[in-house]
This record gives C-alpha cells, structure tokens and sequence, in this order.
C-alpha cells in the first residue's frame, strides 16, 4: 500500500522506518550518562518494574540486564503520569537536562507536526446532515508500534533498581515520536479513505472518526475498511474503545451529536476554566505552569467555541514572556477584562453549542450594510435586509473622540450586532470594510487602543452569546450608498437606494448607549 501512497517523502520515511526502524536523528554526542528517575518512580517502583516488564513480554523493551549491554549507553528519567482513562502511563524524560537532552539534539524540522483541527469533524457532519452516524476506532498502544533504528539504542537506556534496559520502539516522551505516528496514521486514514471510496473520516494521532449518512451503512463500511487495513497491516485496535455506528459520541473529549446538531462540551471543563479565571483575576503574576494551565483549558473549550479563538491571543502571546515552569508573567489589566468577558458568558452557558454553518456568507448576502462618517453633526448608520438604525455622535463627545475613525467605524458593526445579533446565529459572516485598520482589529479581536478593545470585548461577548463568527475582508471600493446615508442623516437619499426599507427605524436603547464613551 505504501508504494501507492501519494506523499513520496512520508512513503519512503514509513518504508524505511519498518524496514530498518525509525532514526532518531540525533546529532548530539554519544555518551554513557545516568539520571536518577522521578518522584513518581521512587515512590512506586513495583509499578514501573511491572510496566517495564509488560514492555519486554511485548518485545518492545531488552532487559533486565545487570551491568551496561552498549558500553555509551545513555539512561534518561522515567516516570509515572495518570492516563485519563485510569492507571499509570510510563514515561522517559528525554527532554532532561535542559539544554543537552536527547530532545534537544532532534532538529525541529523532524519534530514538527500538523494535527487535524476539530473543525474537520464538525465540517464533516455539518456536510452529512442530521443523525449522520458516526463510529470512533483507537489504534493500540500508538508510537510503541513503531520501531527504533538499532544505531539509536544507544540513546534509550532506563536504569531501574539497578538494572538496565533498552527501549527498542518509540518512547512517549521523545519528541520525534509523535511526528512519526501521525505520518503513519495520516497513511492509515488515506488507505481506508481510497478503498471505501469516501472522505467521510477524520483522526489525530490514534483516535479515528468514521461518518455516514442517516439511514446508510457508510458510516458501518468506513469502520470495517478500517479494521480490513490493520489487519492486513498487523495494526492493533483498542476494541474497549471502539463505539457506533451512532448519532452521539465523544471525541477528542467532546460530544457529537448529531441528532441535535450541536457539540457539548463537558461541564467539569467548564467549571475548571471558571475557577482558573477567578484565580488569574486575583493576581499580580503567576507562573508559566499555570498560564499553560489556563491556555490549554481554554484551547480545549473554544474547539467547540471558534468565536472566542482569536479573542484568546493575548493570553497565548504572553507565554513567551517565560522560559521554564516556575517562571512567573505579568496577569496585565487587559488579561483580566479579557477574562471577565469569558466568564460573563461561561457563568451562564450550558456547555451546548449548536455547529455553524458550513460555508461563510458576504455581507452584502445578508443585506447588511455599516458606515460611519466622522464630523460633529454626523454619526452612523446600520442597515439589515430591510431593518435600519441610525444614530448621531453625542454632543458633549470631545474632539479625540470623533477624529478616531477606527472607533468610529466599529460602532455601528456593534450596533447591528446588538440590535440583531439573533439573525446571526450559527453563521459564519465576511464583513466588506473599506478601513484596513478595522479589518485588522476585527480578526485579530485585539487593538492597543483602550476605547476601541471596550467594544471589541463586548462584540467578542455577543458572538459567544449568539454563536456565530465573524472575519472582516478589506475591499477600497466599498459601495455603500445606503449605510454612508443614514450615517449622514439623509434620509431621502436612504429611502432611495433601499425603497423596500421598513418605514420606522429600529430603536437604538439606552443599554447600547452606555456602551460607548
């Protein structure tokens, strides 16, 4: 099946790796080096000897041996880590010492991977439709199917209670592993995907999702495809874990269903990123460690949420202000209002999400239409299939305020977003801009103006609330007669470009006003 594989490079790395085994690519020095194992380990080394032990019945690790079997045999950390699904997990620390580990010699260009985006999935079923059926299939004990190259063994030696040992596949904990893997299992999911005849079939790393159409076997074939494949290919299968053909499941720690057409993320998440923002906003500072604590719950939360993803940049931006764990970052005010927003919709969301449109629709689609014109007797205008608002610049609004068109011209993409926020659900729309710096601040859902990220904030708040998604696109011939219109006030010059307009305007209540400045 390989030699059939379109990706050439991958093909010949996976030829390669079975064949011979998978380098490391290693070009650091090649020294005998011992280091004391974790905690983990010391406090429980019937465990790890119990795990090391089920490895060698495996053939996957040589051992026990009582003196060194390569003479520069290098024996990193191991340690014990909880599995989500109960149980110990063993682990070598190739990443330690710091600086000269075995991690620190593998080139990035080796380590590097693209994991599937959930969207994938979501995209998937949306195309399917309602009560698509959908089956999950784990592959077995992952990376430790693959091999290691003979010459590399010389880096992968466990010392434990005195004897040695030798990994002969590829450790969790060795940063070239999951790259590997996933080109495998990305081969894996071409294979069934050419012999089912369907595309209907996603996966990251071990987890594959299989999906048909309701009241089809597609969804049954996809999955026996699968099964076909491993076997041919001496691949095990987690069968605890398989589930479906069915219309709800868990995957990558989310519910699908499809019956309802929603994702449902589980409410223990929920309240941990609750908690993390309570603790974050009662802080000066706090340290890497929970910053990545705070980043990763929230990443996990808005794969089910895309309308907050961009809003959560300054948190991702200000990892890079640390290097090691316990190093400590500035929580700055801007985190925390940032946060305040997440949990003024958190406190009240139920963790269901319905799944958004499939394809992204143009504004001037919908009808939509926003402008604003800078001047103290002007204002802005906000115009949707035939509903329109208009206001005027408040009198006592000093000169800053009005010679700031970027703020200006935010205000009424907020003002339709406030009035009809409930004709977006689900929808994913393309703003037409004609101000580049708008259109920045719009995808970016940051600015350093102060003024402007108030209402960015409270746009972000809305979009999370409505579920929908927004993206701006600049075009410098924006034709706007009947926004630019009611942005000036004439309205005569409205009602003919819009005849089918309503008579009234839409109110604009006192709550939006108290928005602004």
């Amino acid at each position: 099946m390989l030699t059939d594989y379109p990706n050439l490079s991958d093909a010949t790395l996976l030829l390669d790796g079975f064949k011979q085994g998978f380098k490391l690519n290693y070009t650091g020095p090649r020294y005998s080096k011992e280091f004391d194992n974790l905690l983990s380990v010391k406090e429980n080394p019937e465990e790890a000897i119990k795990k090391l032990q089920s490895e060698i019945d495996l053939g996957r690790m040589a051992g026990p041996f009582n003196e060194k079997p390569i003479s520069n045999l290098r024996c990193s950390p191991i340690g014990l880590i909880p599995k989500k699904t109960g149980g110990l997990r063993l682990i070598t620390h190739l990443s330690y010492p710091p600086n000269s580990s075995v991690n620190d010699y593998i080139d990035e260009i080796y380590t590097k991977v693209k994991y599937s985006s959930f969207d994938n999935a979501t995209h998937m079923v949306q195309k399917l439709g309602k009560n698509a059926l959908l089956g999950k299939k784990d592959i077995k004990s992952a990376f430790r199917l693959l091999k290691v190259y003979p010459g590399d063994f010389d880096l992968l030696g466990i010392k434990l209670l005195g004897k040695y040992y030798i990994d002969k596949t590829m450790p969790m904990g060795c940063s070239k592993s999951s790259a590997d893997f996933e080109k495998f299992s990305t081969f894996l999911h071409w294979a069934v995907s050419k012999r089912a005849n369907s595309d209907n079939l996603d996966h990251y790393l071990d987890d594959f999702l299989f999906a048909g159409e309701a009241g089809t076997d597609n969804c049954k074939h996809l999955m026996l495809t699968f099964d076909e494949i491993c076997k041919e290919l001496g691949v095990p299968i987690a069968n605890e874990k398989t589930e479906g053909p069915t219309t709800i499941i868990e995957y990558l720690g989310l519910i699908i269903d499809s019956q309802n057409m929603m994702i449902k993320i589980p409410l223990d998440k929920i309240t941990k990123l609750l908690e993390l923002i309570d603790f974050f906003s009662s802080q000066k500072k706090v340290t890497l460690k929970h910053m990545q604590s705070l980043t990763g719950c929230l990443a996990f939360c808005t794969k089910a949420l895309p309308s907050g993803r961009a809003f959560s940049r300054r948190l991702y931006s200000s990892l890079s202000q640390a290097k090691k764990p316990h190093h400590f970052i500035r929580v700055s005010n801007g985190m925390k209002k940032d946060l305040l927003v997440w949990k003024s919709f958190l406190t009240t969301f139920n963790g269901h999400t319905y799944i958004q449109d499939f394809d992204w629709v143009n504004s001037p689609d919908l009808e939509l239409f926003t402008d604003s014109a800078g001047g103290k007797q002007l204002g802005c205008g906000a115009f949707l299939n035939g509903s329109w608002a208009c206001l005027k610049w408040p009198s006592n609004w000093a000169k800053d305020i009005l010679s700031d068109i970027t703020y200006l011209e935010i205000i009424p993409i907020a003002l339709a977003i406030f009035l009809w926020g409930e004709k977006f659900t689900n929808k994913k729309i393309l703003f037409h801009c004609d101000n580049s710096a708008v259109v920045s601040i719009l995808n970016s859902k940051t600015s350093k103006s102060e003024r402007v990220m108030s209402i960015v904030r409270t746009i972000v708040l809305w979009t999370l609330k409505y579920n929908f998604q927004f993206k701006a696109i600049h075009l410098s011939s924006v034709t706007n007669i009947i926004a630019d219109s009611l942005s000036r006030g004439q309205l005569e010059k409205f009602k003919k470009a819009a005849p089918a307009a309503e008579v009234e305007p839409t109110p604009v209540p006192q709550e939006f006003w108290d928005l602004l400045i």
